[in-house]
C-alpha cells in the first residue's frame, strides 16, 4: 500500500514532469512532501519526504547543488522535484544527473510554470487517501474483534478470525511471555 515516486508521477501536473535521473529509485516510498528552501537544514527533512525546490539559494554553485543532492539522499528523501528550471536554475548540470543516477535518487523536472501548490495538493490528497484506507481497515479489525468479545467467543476462534483478517499467523502470550494460544497449531514456536 506504499505510495511511490512512480505513482506520484501519474498525478497531474507531475505527469507533465520528466525524470532526468535516478530512475532506479522510482519505487522509493513517499510519506510526505515539502518545499526545500534551506539547503542544509537537515533537521527539517524527514525520511520518505519528496522535496520540491527551485534551487534558488544554490543556483549559482554546482558544488553546493551536489552537496544538497547528497544531503537529501543521506536524509532518506524519496526524490527531488526541480521547479522553474531555466528561470532560476538555468540548467541542470551533468554532474547532478550523474550523482542522482549513481545514488538511484529520482530527479524530476516539472514545467517552469508549475506552481508548488499544484504539486503539493495531489500528493497530499493521495497520502490522505492511503491513510484513510488504512484507518478503515484498522476499524474493520477493531469492530470484528470487539463483536467477538461481546459474543463471548473463545480465544481460539478470535485468533483464527484475526489470522484471516490480517493474513498472518497469530500467537498470544501472557505477561510471563508464555504461549497461551495460537491461530495455527502447525506453527513452530521454538
Amino acid at each position: 500500500m506504499n505510495f511511490t515516486v512512480a505513482e506520484a508521477l501519474r498525478l497531474y501536473p507531475l505527469s507533465k514532469g520528466k525524470v532526468v535521473a535516478g530512475k532506479k529509485g522510482l519505487l522509493n516510498e513517499i510519506t510526505s512532501v515539502s518545499v526545500l528552501e534551506i539547503p542544509y537544514a537537515t533537521k527539517f527533512l524527514k525520511k520518505g519526504e519528496i522535496e520540491i525546490s527551485a534551487f534558488y539559494s544554490v543556483a549559482n554553485s554546482e558544488v553546493d547543488q551536489l552537496k544538497v543532492i547528497r544531503m537529501l539522499y543521506d536524509c532518506g528523501s524519496s526524490g527531488l522535484i526541480l521547479s522553474h528550471v531555466g528561470m532560476i536554475l538555468k540548467t541542470v548540470p551533468n554532474s547532478m544527473i550523474d550523482l542522482c543516477n549513481e545514488l538511484n535518487f529520482p530527479l524530476i523536472i516539472v514545467p517552469p510554470s508549475t506552481a508548488y501548490i499544484d504539486i503539493i495538493s495531489p500528493i497530499l490528497d493521495r497520502l490522505l487517501k492511503t491513510q484513510n484506507t488504512q484507518l478503515a481497515y484498522a476499524m474493520k479489525i477493531y469492530d470484528t474483534m470487539t463483536n467477538l468479545v461481546l459474543e463471548e467467543q473463545d480465544i481460539e476462534s478470535m485468533l483464527q478470525t484475526l489470522q484471516k483478517l490480517i493474513s498472518r499467523d497469530v500467537l498470544l502470550f501472557n505477561f510471563n511471555n508464555e504461549l497461551v494460544c495460537q491461530s495455527n497449531p502447525g506453527i513452530n514456536t521454538e
